[in-house]
């Protein structure tokens, strides 16, 4: 299938959410993607922490250009086949797939992942773990103390342990609706229901 960006997609099962979403929209969080390329830089470094098929990696991809680097990671073997065929098929070099959940205890930390495949500075760091968001995180502590550390967009469903955290790093944290608005930041994490967060140190 193809979305409204022109990237072609080929996906595991259309009942999933992300390529149903692709099939009947031609796109998928609209809201949440048109911020992630806002806060993406021509030649900037994105990373995808769950990419499933590539919907956000893909057009990051694009949007930092030749010169810029996509990381997407994605545990389920079936659909990272699909994530890796999918950034070939759009001619997109500058993305490096890797199969692997870094939300898992046993697997390896995402900065120290970065580093194995040379990169030193990333711009925004998405997130959907599933409610582990918080190890996903703390696993990423080296860019975090960095001067310029990255920017993290990340689903909340309740669990309020990632943003605490970043709060106590010094981010200051919005939701998604209000940050689109440019409405005032969180004062307290949200701990109910299911929210984007936007996390950025200003």
């Amino acid at each position: 299938m193809t979305d409204r960006l022109g990237l072609s997609y080929r996906v595991p099962d259309l009942r999933e959410p992300v390529a149903f979403s692709l099939l009947v929209d031609g796109i998928y969080r609209r809201d949440v993607l048109e911020v992630v390329l806002e806060l993406l830089p021509e030649s900037g470094t994105f990373v995808d922490v769950g990419a499933n098929v590539g919907a956000f990696a893909l057009p990051a991809a694009c949007r930092v250009g030749q010169h810029g680097r996509v990381v997407a990671l994605e545990p389920s073997a079936p659909v990272f086949q699909c994530l890796r065929a999918n950034a070939a098929m759009n001619g997109l070099s500058n993305i490096s797939t890797i199969e692997a959940a870094i939300d898992e205890v046993d697997q390896p930390r995402l900065d120290q992942l970065l580093i194995d495949a040379n990169i030193r500075h990333v711009d925004v760091i998405r997130i959907d773990a599933v409610g582990l968001e918080a190890r996903v995180v703390e696993s990423a502590m080296t860019l975090i103390v960095r001067p310029e550390p990255p920017v993290f967009v990340f689903e909340s469903t309740g669990h309020d342990d990632a943003q605490r955290f970043l709060m106590e790093q010094d981010y200051t944290l919005w939701q998604l609706s209000a940050y689109r608005r440019r409405r005032p930041p969180l004062t307290a994490p949200v701990t109910t229901g299911t929210t984007t967060i936007i996390a950025k140190r200003v």
